[in-house]
């Protein structure tokens, strides 16, 4: 049995949820667990897009275009892996890279900045680390930016910033509006004072 044109990423709310959803899964092995006739649960099903999006092509494995809900007169292509745009890069992403770069020449290497990107139920995740060399590349996380995938990667805008040191909630509107949020943010006592205990605990495992 086979079934297409659902009009979905494979990743969105609507073909992963059992309840009422398409409850479709990643992988054929990972659906085989969740069907047939001695599983009494919700049938599964294997969607293979996944595989097809993990693929790394010289070329997108394949483009789908929408329209900005702000600004319906435009039209967005993007490729069907969440975590490639084609011909453009994300903001918040290439921000954060440029911070975690910064990190790791100001500790002259002691720790690194790490960005990590992902994807959920149609919702794109960026996250930022500290790593520590000396303690196996340990990594702690800073903070997270979200947004949803069918927006302008290049402003994706409002952004749900959730940071792992005071519960930090937050809605960034614009890109000078997150620039100020990473400003404030790094230079905060909070992180000064992670970042120095990192520091701290992967010197003493290199003398120990």
């Amino acid at each position: 049995m086979l079934f297409g044109d659902l009009n979905m990423n494979p990743f969105d709310t609507g073909m992963v949820i059992c309840e009422s959803g398409f409850a479709a899964m990643a992988t054929r092995s990972l659906a085989s667990r969740h069907s047939g006739s001695g599983f009494t649960e919700r049938q599964r099903f294997y969607n293979p897009s996944w595989s097809r999006m993990g693929q790394e092509l010289p070329q997108a494995p394949g483009t789908f275009a929408f329209h900005l809900p702000n600004r319906p007169s435009e039209r967005v292509h993007r490729s069907l892996n969440p975590s490639r745009t084609i011909g453009e890069s994300t903001t918040i992403v290439t921000l954060l890279k440029q911070q975690a770069e910064m990190l790791s020449k100001i500790t002259k290497g002691r720790v690194k900045g790490v960005v990590k990107e992902s994807a959920e139920a149609g919702t794109i995740y960026v996250s930022l680390y500290v790593g520590v060399p000396a303690l196996g590349d340990y990594q702690f996380k800073l903070f997270t930016a979200a947004h949803p995938f069918n927006v302008d990667p290049t402003a994706p805008f409002p952004i749900r910033i959730e940071d792992t040191l005071g519960n930090l909630r937050d809605e960034i509107l614009s890109t000078d509006q997150f620039k100020v949020f990473l400003k404030n943010f790094l230079s905060s006592p909070e992180v000064r004072d992670s970042i120095g205990n990192l520091m701290r605990i992967g010197a003493e495992r290199v003398t120990s």
